[in-house]
C-alpha cells in the first residue's frame, strides 16, 4: 500500500461489512451511477441468503474492504467463478483456449453483481485514490491466488479508467437498451365462459363504431400481458397501419384473480377459441392473430384442433419464441442459469396466485406441497396438470404441445423460433415434414426468446413486430 495507514481485508461474506458504511460509499459515486439498487448491501446479502449466487451455484463471493483508520473508505465484492454463466458477458472462447492448451480457466475472479447487466458502480470508493489502491489490491489478491483472470463488467467510468491505470485490459461491446414511450393499449372488460369469471383485456384502442380496420389479437406468454414489451410493441406496430390490438389477459393475468378452480395453461385451446369467436362477433373487420411463447403454442393447438374451421374465424395467425414441444422446453427451463433465474422469476408471480386460488377454493392441492416448489415441472405437476385435466406434468406436455398438431393447420400461419433461444432447444424446432403446407418456418440464428432488438443504440424491439405485422398483411 502506498501508506501504512491503509489495512485491505479480504472477508468471506456481506454480514461482516457494516451494511451502512457499505451504502454510504455507494452513495458517494457520481450521480449517474449513484441510483443503481444493484450494489446495494441488501441487494448482494440477498443474492446469498435466496441461493442464487453461492458456492453450490458457481458464486463464491470475496468482499474486500479498504479502511484508512475506522473509516471505510473503498470496497467491492469480488466472485470466484466455476463457470461463465449469469454474467451476460461471453468469454467462453478465452475459456475454450485455455482448455485446449491444458491450462484451467476457472475459477477465475469476476467484479460484478450477479445476474445484473446493467451498468453502474463496482468500486466503491472515497476518492480517486482509494479506487486506484483497490485495484491494485484487486489484482495483487488475484495474483497471489494464481488465478487465471480479473473481470469487471458493466463499470463506471471512474471504475474502467482506475482499471486501465493498472494496466488491465479494456474490452468494448454494444448493450442494447428499448424503451416503451407511448403506450396504445387501453383497458376493457368482459365475462368469460360460465364456469370462469372477469377477463380483462388491454385494447383495442379506441376505434370509430363499425370500422372495418383488421384487429390484431395478441395472446401473451407465460405471465405476461398487456403491460409486457412485445404487447406494447405490437400494439405500435399495429396502431402505425391503422390496425386496431386486442391483448387478452388469461385468467389470473390481468391483476385480478378469477373465480374458478382452474387458471391457464399453454394448450388451452378452448379459451383461444372462445376469445376470437367472442371477438369476431364484436369486430366488423378480419382478425389476425399472434400468440407469444405460451400464447402462441396455445393458437397453433387451436388452429391444428379446429383444422379447416379456423378461416372462418382468423385470416392469418403466428406464434413467436413458442415452446411448441413442451417437454423439450420445460427440460430446458429446469436446467444451470435457466433454472436460477428465470424459473424463479415465473415461480415469484405463479406461486402466491396459485396460493390464492387455494384460498378461493379449499383442498384444490396440498398446501405444503406448494410451498416446497422450486421448479416449473412441479409446480405444473401441483397445480397446471390436475387443475386443468391431465394426469401428471409429463401428460400435461404430451397432450398440450402445439407441434404434432400443426400438420393439421389449413389457415396460413408463421412460426417463429430462433435458433439461440435459452428456453427452447434447436433441435425440438418444427421441420417441413412436421408442419402442413399452410405453415411457415422461420427459424433465425439471433433474437434469443422473444428479444430481437434492432437499430442503432439505443435500439428497438419493433422489427419482430412488424416483421409478423407484414406477414399477416400478405394474406388480408
Amino acid at each position: 500500500m502506498a501508506k501504512k495507514d491503509y489495512v485491505i481485508r479480504v472477508l468471506n461474506s456481506p454480514m461482516q461489512v457494516n451494511a451502512d458504511d457499505w451504502n454510504a460509499l455507494l452513495a458517494l459515486q457520481s450521480p449517474v451511477d449513484a441510483p443503481s439498487p444493484f450494489m446495494r448491501h441488501e441487494y448482494l446479502t440477498a443474492m446469498l441468503k435466496s441461493g442464487s449466487a453461492t458456492p453450490a451455484t458457481g458464486w463464491t463471493a470475496r468482499f474486500f474492504t479498504l479502511s484508512q483508520g475506522n473509516e471505510l473508505v473503498a470496497a467491492c465484492v469480488l466472485y470466484l467463478k466455476a463457470h461463465s454463466y449469469g454474467e451476460y458477458v461471453f468469454d467462453h472462447a478465452w475459456a475454450n483456449a485455455y482448455h485446449q492448451h491444458g491450462l484451467a480457466y476457472y475459477p477465475k475472479a469476476l467484479v460484478a453483481p450477479p445476474f445484473t447487466p446493467v451498468p453502474g458502480p463496482r468500486l466503491l470508493a472515497r476518492d480517486a485514490q482509494s479506487r486506484t489502491l483497490l485495484v491494485q489490491a484487486l489484482v495483487a489478491w488475484c495474483s497471489d491466488e494464481k488465478l487465471s483472470s480479473l473481470h469487471l463488467l458493466f463499470a463506471s467510468d471512474a471504475d474502467v479508467a482506475a482499471c486501465e491505470d493498472a494496466g488491465l485490459m479494456l474490452r468494448h461491446n454494444v448493450q442494447f437498451h428499448w424503451f416503451n414511450n407511448a403506450p396504445t393499449l387501453v383497458a376493457a372488460r368482459t365475462a368469460l365462459p360460465p364456469e370462469g369469471a372477469g377477463l380483462a383485456w388491454g385494447g383495442p384502442a379506441q376505434r370509430p363504431p363499425g370500422a372495418l380496420q383488421p384487429l390484431l389479437v395478441v395472446f401473451h406468454g407465460l405471465e405476461g400481458s398487456s403491460k409486457s414489451h412485445y404487447s406494447q410493441a405490437f400494439a405500435d406496430v399495429a396502431s402505425a397501419h391503422g390496425w386496431a390490438c386486442c391483448v387478452p389477459h388469461f385468467r389470473g393475468c390481468s391483476g385480478e384473480l378469477n373465480h374458478g378452480p382452474r387458471a391457464y395453461h399453454s394448450g388451452d385451446f378452448e379459451e383461444i377459441d372462445w376469445i376470437l369467436r367472442r371477438l369476431q362477433a364484436g369486430h366488423n373487420g378480419p382478425l389476425v392473430v399472434v400468440g407469444v411463447s405460451l400464447g402462441g403454442n396455445a393458437l397453433m393447438r387451436w388452429a391444428g384442433e379446429i383444422g379447416s374451421g379456423a378461416a372462418q374465424v382468423v385470416r392469418a395467425i403466428a406464434s413467436v419464441s413458442s415452446p411448441l414441444d413442451l417437454a423439450s422446453s420445460g427440460w430446458a427451463i429446469g436446467r444451470g442459469f435457466n433454472r436460477q433465474v428465470y424459473s424463479r422469476m415465473f415461480l415469484r408471480s405463479m406461486v402466491p396466485k396459485a396460493l390464492e386460488k387455494l384460498d378461493q377454493h379449499p383442498g384444490l392441492f396440498n398446501r405444503a406441497d406448494m410451498h416446497a416448489v422450486r421448479d416449473i415441472y412441479t409446480f405444473d405437476n401441483i397445480f397446471t396438470a390436475p387443475l386443468h385435466g391431465f394426469k401428471n406434468t409429463d401428460d400435461y406436455y404430451q397432450r398440450a404441445s402445439g407441434k404434432p398438431h400443426m400438420q393439421a393447420i389449413a389457415v396460413p400461419a408463421l412460426a417463429l423460433n430462433t435458433i439461440n433461444d435459452p428456453f427452447i432447444p434447436a433441435w425440438s424446432l418444427p421441420k417441413p415434414p412436421d408442419v402442413s403446407p399452410s405453415v411457415t418456418l422461420w427459424q433465425p440464428t439471433q433474437g434469443g426468446h422473444v428479444g430481437f432488438p434492432a437499430g442503432a443504440y439505443p435500439a428497438h424491439v419493433r422489427a419482430m413486430p412488424g416483421a409478423v405485422v407484414e406477414f399477416f398483411a400478405a394474406h388480408l
